[in-house]
């Protein structure tokens, strides 16, 4: 399943050259980090870093998030990212895994590390597969190209 975006033009722009210039302005901003900080290289099996960051428009809160997404490149990307969200909508089971497929937006396509996910809800009594959840819910979506800003070479696996 491809997960078309719902929100690139609301939450944030739709166009990829001035996505990324809002990206860089998240960074740069007075409530930003005041830098774009540099991919640096993932060394080791235990991944330290876990980071909450707001998930509404750019325009409200991509200055903060600019502060968690410059410790991750700081420590350098894993393979696999888990993002955890809530569910606005009420659509879809509570704990919904999206397990197959693809996340789509303006930056282009992540791949879902459906292995991974399976795994997760095969050892849940309460994880299912449910895509009906994430069709029109934004939290996940506008983290994404914060991620893709920096590097494509990653998965996902969204809860």
């Amino acid at each position: 399943m491809l997960r078309q975006p719902v929100v690139a033009g609301a939450f944030y722009p739709g166009n990829p050259e001035i996505l990324k210039k809002t990206i860089e302005k998240c960074f740069l901003d007075d409530f930003g980090v005041g830098e774009i900080p540099k991919l640096n290289a993932f060394e080791g099996t235990d991944y330290p870093i876990n980071i909450m960051v707001p998930h509404a428009g750019y325009q409200y809160s991509g200055a903060i998030a600019s502060h968690g997404y410059c410790k991750l490149v700081q420590n350098g990307f894993p393979e696999v990212f888990i993002i955890i969200s809530p569910n606005h909508t009420g659509f879809g089971s509570e704990i919904s895994v999206f397990n197959e497929g693809e996340w789509v937006t303006p930056l282009g396509s992540i791949e879902v590390d459906s292995e991974f996910a399976n795994m997760i809800i095969e050892s849940s009594d309460i994880a299912s597969a449910d895509f009906s959840a994430h069709i029109r819910e934004h939290s996940i979506e506008v983290q994404l190209p914060f991620l893709q800003y920096f590097s494509t070479d990653f998965k996902t696996l969204s809860e």
